[in-house]
């Protein structure tokens, strides 16, 4: 049993070593959002960038803005961003499991980090999480320490607490809970109980007395009452689809642990445990309710997975006896395992997404201009996933080619926000639609922008004859794919490379009326249809580009061949013969 205790200690470093290959294996795609956002204003003002007294958003840019200092590159600088959240988990695990020898407190930790983190893995910037895992550290501190008279322990539980505090508002909660639960578990401890509710006071009254617009904003929401939101019948149908569809296992290890209080008859405990539950998930409803799943969604149950996590390690693992100590570490190995081939399967995605952004990049950078306006209804794709952090995102992704590659990428729509396209200049940009920026205000080392307007990069005319196009144009399936799909699926996304070796770009613009389309044929070769679905190039293609394109598949199973081409619509097919085999199973 020792020999099987050992390998699971040793399983959870695994789980580390395994977080920091998907960090750096996806270092580009854990831009998402927020994330880019921060990175952006972190690595170009060489300082943490700190917003709506949340002091944890510095915890994620740590690593980038010391390496800023050293005037690393800026792949660097990503590479420590994506991995540099995981070892900073893996230090407090280290803390947590050898430091203080909190073997419970360690299962906690890498349960709160790998919950709930579908979205928000590839958004690692966002500090409620990072405040549910220092809430489990801060616990491990109070319950392991003799911080009732040492006064290097009561220094850093305030410390953790004043980071709490400092997160997002709805994370301020974690403290009394936290309190609570060791005065029913520990008694009154007076020094550290006073301690610790004296500094939740002024941290309530502080953040209050200095709220943000945006936070004043949520709280004062127009769209129902408080009651009515918190007690929709409609949002708490799409709240109890979302807890039941995305976070089961949290469900079960409340439901265990909340049998487990009953039937020792730790009762308090188990109505702290229910009161807190209910408690989050009616605030949750009332400040902005669940409507779908999306990451502002799975931040806002971050408060859920800290309820479940805590009290499952703290009052359910902790009296844990005999062979029960190795069965249930061996059942959450399974919730881990799970877990981590989900964010795997969930980015495939954000894969997609970056390989889309990467391609419009280079395209753009071929162009030798500096800024550019996309058409959304080009780019847009089931994996583009598009926000209002987009612009961020095209500049970094640019720069890694070097500041001199910089370029900014918008939408028509982030140009006709409010008075932006009033008050551009051709030394000025928009950083987001919210956001103009002067060109002094970057940080040279890292980005650099032409002085020049915005202009399209998905334009209508045809700068060669499209005969003259048709005999140097070409559209290929990309090899390695495998074209299977199946006969339950109306559609398919297929990726293709379109090949443009003349000098002139090929038009993109949905007014060119150039699309990709493909015709099907039959095992036999007998024409099964000519006309298929037209698709947008994303941009103006010069040299290579690659894009996914959408497809009707045949309703019938069997081998076909999919041929694709480029047809101006009404006018013209480019009559290209290679062909592709295809299985409808």
């Amino acid at each position: 049993m020792n020999k099987l205790n050992r390998i699971l200690e040793v399983g959870l470093h695994l789980v580390f070593l395994v977080l920091f290959v998907l960090s750096v294996l996806h270092y580009k795609e854990r831009l998402f959002a927020d994330s880019a956002y921060f990175f952006f204003h972190a690595v170009n003002a060489e300082w943490f960038h700190i917003e709506h007294q949340r002091l944890l958003l510095g915890f994620s840019q740590i690593f980038p803005v010391i390496g800023s200092w050293f005037a690393l590159p800026l792949k660097y600088l990503l590479l420590s961003y994506s991995l540099g959240i995981e070892v900073l988990y893996y230090f407090l695990f280290l803390f947590l499991a050898y430091g203080l020898k909190d073997k419970a407190a360690a299962w906690g930790l890498v349960l709160v980090h790998l919950i709930g983190q579908l979205w928000l893995f590839y958004v690692p910037s966002l500090e409620s999480c990072h405040a549910a895992a220092l809430a489990i550290v801060l616990y491990a501190v109070l319950r392991k320490t003799n911080a009732s008279k040492d006064d290097k322990w009561l220094i850093l539980l305030l410390l953790l607490e004043w980071l709490v505090l400092f997160s997002h508002p709805a994370n301020m909660l974690f403290v009394p809970i936290i309190i609570l639960f060791d005065v029913l578990h520990s008694k009154w401890k007076a020094r550290i109980h006073i301690s610790m509710t004296a500094f939740f006071l002024i941290g309530l009254f502080l953040r209050f007395a200095l709220i943000s617009e945006y936070d004043q904003a949520n709280l004062e929401s127009t769209e129902g009452s408080f009651v009515e939101k918190a007690f929709s019948s409609s949002s708490w149908s799409f709240f109890t689809a979302i807890v039941t569809s995305y976070y089961f296992d949290l469900m079960l290890l409340l439901l265990a642990n909340l049998v487990f209080l009953l039937v020792t008859k730790a009762i308090k405990q188990a109505l702290l445990l229910v009161f807190s539950f209910f408690g989050f998930s009616i605030l949750i409803q009332a400040l902005k309710p669940i409507e779908g799943f999306y990451f502002f969604v799975e931040s806002s149950l971050v408060p859920l997975v800290f309820v479940g996590v805590f009290f499952f390690v703290f009052s359910f693992m902790t009296q844990l006896k005999g062979q029960a100590k190795t069965v249930v570490p061996l059942l959450l190995f399974g919730i881990i395992g799970f877990r981590i081939f989900w964010i795997v399967d969930f980015g495939e995605k954000f894969e997609m997404r970056k390989n889309q952004m990467d391609q419009v990049v280079d395209q753009a950078q071929q162009q030798y201009n500096s800024k550019y306006i996309l058409q959304k209804e080009n780019i847009n794709k089931e994996y583009s996933m598009p926000t209002w952090a987009n612009p961020i995102e095209g500049l970094i992704f640019s720069a890694l080619d070097g500041p001199e590659a910089s370029v900014s990428l918008i939408t028509q729509e982030d140009l006709d926000y409010e008075q932006n396209k009033r008050n551009l200049n051709d030394s000025s940009f928009v950083l987001r639609k919210f956001d103009l920026m002067d060109y002094q205000a970057l940080n040279s080392a890292y980005f650099k922008l032409r002085k020049v307007p915005y202009q399209k990069l998905n334009t209508a005319s045809f700068q060669l004859a499209p005969e003259e196009f048709a005999k140097h144009v070409k559209v290929k399936v990309l090899e390695g794919q495998l074209l299977q799909f199946k006969s339950s699926d109306s559609t398919a996304s297929i990726k293709v490379q379109i090949l443009n070796p003349t000098k002139f770009p090929l038009p993109s613009a949905s007014d060119s009326e150039l699309f990709i389309a493909c015709h099907w044929y039959k095992a036999d070769g007998e024409l099964l249809l000519w006309d298929g679905r037209r698709n947008l190039l994303e941009v103006d293609v010069k040299g290579e580009f690659e894009q996914h394109i959408t497809v009707n598949l045949p309703q019938e199973k069997g081998g076909y061949y999919l041929q694709p081409d480029l047809v101006i619509e009404g006018k013209m097919w480019y009559q290209f013969s290679e062909q592709y085999r295809v299985e409808v199973l």
